[in-house]
């Protein structure tokens, strides 16, 4: 409230929305480098996850990839294919953060040994 030296008031409100500030969403900032392994052979890749609380907890879990790829506690990601499943197999991870999910998608293609 504002009152002027007559002893008139003036009132004004604001409503103020608190929103995220652009680019301060957490994000993966990471491809794997191998895009391709043969068949028998070990794939493991294990996503940089940004948030802009470093401290943050994040995790990482398969939300859908070919049999046998697995993600351990810390993140990592292990597949070792089989001869049956060559050619091209999309991995899709959910990742989990104080923020919000992502959900982080990659090829790999599986080579005859």
């Amino acid at each position: 409230n504002v009152t002027d030296s007559r002893g008139a008031v003036s009132q004004q409100k604001n409503m103020v929305q608190v929103v995220g500030i652009p680019g301060s969403e957490p994000l993966v900032s990471s491809q794997p480098l191998q895009h391709a392994v043969q068949a028998g052979a070990l794939f493991s890749y294990r996503p940089r996850v940004w948030t802009p609380d470093p401290s943050a907890a994040t995790s990482v879990a398969v939300s859908s990839a070919p049999s046998g790829l697995s993600v351990d506690a810390t993140g990592l990601v292990t597949w070792t294919p089989s001869a049956a499943q060559l050619g091209a197999h999309e991995v899709n991870l959910l990742v989990t953060t104080p923020l919000g999910n992502i959900t982080h998608t990659f090829v790999v293609s599986v080579l005859a040994p």
